[in-house]
């Protein structure tokens, strides 16, 4: 059953764990627009450090942005900065006492988080806005498109392992008017990322 707990890491929870992120700043596996629901995309006995970082909202939305990479209203990179000092002044627990790996995987994630909110790199990969009208027009002006092409922009800046979720595919009944609705953006997305990736 699908509500089943998951029992095993995912595939990009194994990708993250061997190979990592090509680019440090980079989170190695991401899904977009979120995991899917049950939790079979998670890192489950590798730890927390190697569960996706989910991109939390639409690429083809207006406006884009990604939610977690925005720093909060009333702080600056300068305090961002200096509260990193003043963490590792006072984070002094010792991690080999935690049995379970969650503090390890929190100390992965707190790394990671200030180095992506904190550098250019990451914020400059999310930056759909920056690719041609054209080009976007040609991936499809729908989440399977922008999508597919935010994968793309993510691999190139150094993530490892990028999943494009794009709703639910278990269709028990309507079959035909459902791949009606689904498939022709899927196509034109693929399309358009496989020529894209060829020509470049």
């Amino acid at each position: 059953l699908a509500r089943n707990a998951p029992q095993k890491p995912s595939f990009g929870s194994v990708i993250s764990r061997s190979l990592g992120a090509r680019s440090p700043e980079m989170p190695p596996y991401v899904t977009i627009p979120k995991s899917e629901a049950f939790g079979y995309q998670g890192a489950v006995y590798l730890g927390k450090a190697y569960n996706p970082f989910e991109v939390g909202a639409d690429p083809n939305a207006e406006g884009f942005r990604v939610p977690n990479l925005a720093l909060p209203e009333g702080l600056s990179l300068d305090n961002v900065q200096d509260r990193r000092q003043l963490l590792k002044r006072f984070d002094t627990l010792r991690q080999d006492i935690d049995a379970t790996g969650g503090l390890s995987g929190l100390s992965g994630f707190k790394g990671q988080a200030l180095e992506m909110v904190s550098g250019d790199r990451v914020r400059d990969a999310f930056d759909i806005s920056a690719e041609s009208e054209q080009l976007r027009d040609r991936y499809g002006r729908h989440q399977y498109g922008q999508s597919a092409l935010l994968a793309r922009r993510l691999v190139e800046a150094g993530s490892t392992c990028v999943t494009v979720n794009t709703g639910y595919w278990d269709h028990h009944d309507n079959v035909h008017p459902n791949l009606e609705q689904h498939l022709p953006p899927l196509d034109a997305a693929i399309a358009a990322l496989v020529e894209d990736l060829e020509t470049r």
